[in-house]
C-alpha cells in the first residue's frame, strides 16, 4: 500500500473522530446512541449567563434540573458550569407549549418547522458539545417530571412554558421538589 492511501485513511478517521469523538470512544448513553445526529443548531433564547454564573461562583452546584430545555443552550452552558462530574437533569416534552403566551406565538409560528425535530436535535447538540455524560434528558412535561423525578438538586433553573398560567403552576410544583430537598439536606 502506498503513502496516499494510508494519509487518505487517516484524514477520513480524524474527520469521523472529530466530528463523532464519543462514538469512535466506545459509543454513546442511552438515548443519544439511537438517533441520526443532526448538524449542529445554535438557536436558542438562553439569555441568563451572568446572573446564573454568579450563582455558580458563589454556590457548589453540581446536580440541576432545568425545566424547558428547547434546543440545549442552557443545558450546555449549564453542564459546563457544573464541571466535568456535574449533572443536567432536562425536562421537556420538545413538542412546544400547549397554550403559548401571546409572545410567543409569533415566535413558534417561525420555529414551528424546528419543533418536529427538536428533541432530536437537542440530542444532537449535546452530542456535537461532548456533554453526553452530562445531561440526562428526561422527556416529560413539567409538572408530571416534577411528581416523578427524585433527583436532589443544588439548582432547578425553570424557563418551560411562559404563560402567566404555567409559569405560576411551574413554580408550585417545583417549590415542593425545593422543600422535600431542603428538609432532607437538613435533616443530615
Amino acid at each position: 500500500m502506498n503513502n496516499k492511501f494510508f494519509i487518505k485513511l487517516y484524514s477520513c478517521l480524524y474527520f469521523l473522530y472529530s466530528f463523532f469523538p464519543q462514538t469512535m470512544l466506545g459509543g454513546l448513553p442511552q438515548p443519544y446512541d439511537s438517533i441520526i445526529v443532526l448538524p449542529f443548531d445554535a438557536h436558542g433564547w438562553f439569555c441568563n449567563a451572568s446572573q446564573l454564573q454568579e450563582c455558580f461562583s458563589k454556590n457548589k452546584i453540581q446536580t440541576i434540573i432545568e425545566v424547558g430545555s428547547w434546543l440545549g443552550t442552557s443545558a450546555r452552558f449549564l453542564a459546563e458550569q457544573a464541571g466535568e462530574t456535574g449533572k443536567v437533569y432536562c425536562i421537556d416534552n420538545w413538542k412546544g407549549p400547549i397554550n403559548p403566551a401571546p409572545f410567543e406565538i409569533l415566535a413558534y409560528k417561525q420555529h414551528k418547522k424546528r419543533l418536529d425535530t427538536s428533541y432530536q436535535q437537542f440530542l444532537s447538540n449535546v452530542i456535537h458539545s461532548n456533554l453526553t455524560h452530562q445531561i440526562i434528558p428526561i422527556r416529560m412535561d413539567s409538572l408530571e417530571a416534577a411528581k416523578a423525578l427524585n433527583v436532589f438538586a443544588d439548582l432547578i433553573y425553570i424557563d418551560a412554558a411562559h404563560s402567566e398560567e404555567a409559569v405560576c403552576a411551574d413554580i408550585l410544583a417545583w417549590i415542593e421538589v425545593v422543600g422535600k430537598n431542603w428538609t432532607e439536606k437538613k435533616a443530615k
